[in-house]
């Protein structure tokens, strides 16, 4: 099935292939139609131009999950608990944490 904002955003990617939001609109549009493998690619490519991008570790782990990356997904969310504590966002930790709960069953741990 053709879709026009994936369309659009790949035209606009050939223009600037290292523009951050471009990259992670591309995998916003691919998670919108659960095309998990794609999305995941995309969401890595922000991380590598951008690791501090903080909204890519919650959406990231997710596809993870998806794709059965259980591991990977934890580990995702814990470099998201740890960036959301250096940028001092406490609503995104806290958001982090309850997927990462909600994935392994820990309680929050001060450490990370």
């Amino acid at each position: 099935m053709e879709n026009p904002r994936i369309n659009q955003l790949f035209s606009l990617l050939e223009k600037a292939p290292q523009d951050v939001f471009l990259n992670y609109a591309l995998a916003m549009e691919y998670l919108s139609v659960e095309n998990w493998k794609e999305a995941a690619a995309y969401l890595e490519q922000v991380k590598h131009l951008d690791p501090d991008y903080l909204a890519l570790y919650y959406h990231l782990g997710k596809v993870q999950i998806q794709l059965g990356a259980i591991e990977d997904a934890s580990i995702t969310f814990r470099e998201g608990i740890k960036l959301a504590n250096k940028l001092k966002d406490f609503k995104t930790k806290a958001e982090l944490w309850f997927a990462l709960t909600a994935l392994t069953g820990e309680e929050e741990d001060d450490e990370i």
